[in-house]
């Protein structure tokens, strides 16, 4: 039987002449299951010993060994990983831009920007790690496009837009006082660190031609009883609340 059989039909009364031989040769049969996305060309079954090239499926790129060596089954030495380009930057950095052109691989840097009317107050270059995962991210902020309307007669001569962590001077119209900040600090939109209060002067400055009814001796302003005192040629409205003004 050993010599028209085959090894497993072989029986112990076959003759000692024609011994039943096992063959010894270990073969590959596969790359394993757990390289995910890894592919080969190679035509299985290898023989132990035999180097194998790998590559990745479209769309990953191989941050591990391209060439390995079978052991035996699906055992191999070395290994590959196909790790998933970037194909994209995150739906989730708001107004973030880039001009770079996807697919990516892994630990490649693009730079990225914000939309008009947005500044980038984070990371301008970002480093792929897959997917839609990288290091560092950007952060768009809307720029301050004016003032709040809530400023009531603030005032500035800065231009518009500015981005965020800019300080600007701000006053006041005629006839009134700053009591509180004169340099705020853009955050975004029209919010701003610290804030003027543009309160009424103590004193104003009213050309007597622009009065239409003014008595010398009293003088009624949104009820506000007044007492007129004429000094030289100036006449100075005095009104109860402590506050005056001059009639020039």
């Amino acid at each position: 039987c050993c010599l028209t059989g085959s090894c497993d039909t072989c029986k112990d009364s076959c003759d000692s002449s024609y011994p039943c031989t096992v063959s010894t040769t270990v073969y590959c049969t596969g790359l394993p299951d757990t390289w995910t996305n890894a592919e080969t060309t190679t035509s299985f079954s290898v023989t132990k010993g035999t180097t194998v090239s790998v590559t990745c499926a479209d769309g990953y790129s191989n941050t591990g060994d391209s060439t390995v060596t079978c052991v035996s089954g699906t055992t191999f030495t070395n290994e590959p990983n196909c790790v998933k380009d970037c194909y994209a930057i995150p739906d989730s950095w708001t107004n973030a831009e880039t001009t770079s052109t996807f697919n990516i691989t892994t630990t490649t840097e693009i730079n990225v920007t914000c939309a008009d009317g947005y500044s980038n107050t984070g990371n301008s270059t970002v480093t792929c790690v897959s997917g839609l995962d990288y290091l560092n991210e950007p952060n768009c902020t809307l720029d301050c496009s004016g003032l709040p309307s809530s400023w009531t007669n603030a005032e500035t001569n800065t231009t518009f837009n500015i981005t965020s962590g800019t300080a600007i001077n701000v006053t006041c119209a005629d006839g009134y006082n700053n009591t509180g900040d004169s340099t705020v600090t853009c955050i975004t939109g029209t919010t701003y660190l610290n804030e003027p209060t543009c309160g009424t002067s103590d004193v104003w400055l009213v050309s007597v031609a622009t009065l239409v009814v003014v008595s010398l001796m009293s003088l009624s302003v949104a009820g506000v009883v007044a007492a007129a005192v004429v000094t030289g040629m100036a006449v100075a409205v005095i009104f109860q609340t402590g506050k005056y003004m001059l009639l020039t």
